[in-house]
């Protein structure tokens, strides 16, 4: 197994930092990637984003393939991404029904969610990976989780490492208190599942980053008080077992691993994502890096360009 330790994100000097946070911003005004289209299990067009770096024909980079979580989207997590190219050959990337480039889709089943990232991906690796080409699996929340069962679906790819941020393997008591989920489950017994719920948070706890909240805020001036997404609990019900399943898949997890955690999420379990990691099996290049002040969404805090440098480093380990 390995040690549950904590690497401290690399400390960058405030000209670096300053240089890696205007990269980011400007790479999320001016998105870089392209919009295909595919037919997932349910028959529903779905899309994906994909952005090529470097040529099949000269590049010996992998590919990355990313999974933003619940309310998550590419264009969220385009600043991480994009900056990581100089790391990769391409990137994909599949937004989760009913969010970001698939929020005209439905979420009603966790496994059908899941049946849409296997077709998928086998359609779109036969269109961009080259032959022989490494690949690693990045997600974030619920796309953490998802991953998982990615590489138990799919363990013939050449999976060289996962990128696995703020996996929500459990949900936090902070916010999914006793009663909110006993009521949930009560309402689930009572064959409610088509019912749509608000989840107990939004985005003040997501992150803390004022300007982003602020223009949030701004343009949703008539939504949910707090922006707090809704989801069908159907999906929250089939969610569960997932979770479940997902501490046993963590202990034959056999790729080398990068981890982030955040201090202050009240969103997902940061004990449950502690432990698992300790559960992974034994290999050198596992690394796992708390930022004690973040909130949920690692992607929009401040300490992204730490977090960027941090993964970047873990990255040239690997090649």
């Amino acid at each position: 197994m390995s040690t549950p330790t904590f690497a401290p994100p690399l400390t960058l000097s405030p000209a670096a930092a300053a240089e890696q946070q205007a990269l980011a911003e400007q790479v999320a005004q001016a998105p870089w990637y392209e919009v295909y289209d595919f037919t997932n299990p349910q028959g529903l067009s779905q899309r994906y984003a994909f952005k090529r770096w470097e040529e099949a024909e000269t590049t010996t980079k992998p590919g990355l393939i990313f999974i933003p979580g619940l309310a998550g989207s590419v264009r969220q997590s385009w600043p991480y991404l994009a900056s990581l190219r100089e790391q990769f050959a391409w990137v994909a990337c599949l937004d989760v029904p009913s969010f970001g480039l698939n929020e005209h889709l439905p979420l009603t089943q966790a496994t059908h969610a899941l049946d849409g990232l296997h077709l998928w991906l086998n359609e779109v690796l036969p269109k961009h990976q080259s032959e022989g080409q490494g690949l690693v699996l990045g997600g974030i929340s619920l796309g953490g989780l998802f991953s998982l069962f990615v590489l138990q679906r799919m363990p013939h790819l050449s999976w060289q490492g996962l990128i696995w941020l703020v996996p929500a393997l459990a949900s936090s008591t902070r916010a999914f208190s006793p009663l909110w989920v006993g009521k949930s489950l009560l309402s689930l017994a009572l064959r409610q599942s088509h019912k749509y719920v608000t989840l107990p948070y939004g985005a003040e706890h997501i992150t803390r980053n004022q300007a982003l909240l602020a223009n949030l805020h701004q343009m949703h001036a008539s939504a949910v008080p707090n922006l707090k997404p809704k989801v069908n609990l159907g999906f929250l019900g089939s969610l569960l077992p997932l979770q479940l399943k997902a501490k046993r898949l963590v202990k034959h997890t056999a790729v080398p691993v990068f981890m982030a955690s955040a201090g202050e999420d009240v969103i997902t379990c940061t004990q449950s994502m502690h432990k698992a990691f300790g559960q992974l099996p034994a290999n050198p290049l596992h690394q796992h890096v708390h930022l004690p002040q973040a909130y949920h969404d690692v992607l929009l805090e401040p300490e992204l360009p730490e977090l960027l440098a941090s993964t970047q480093a873990w990255l040239a380990q690997l090649s």
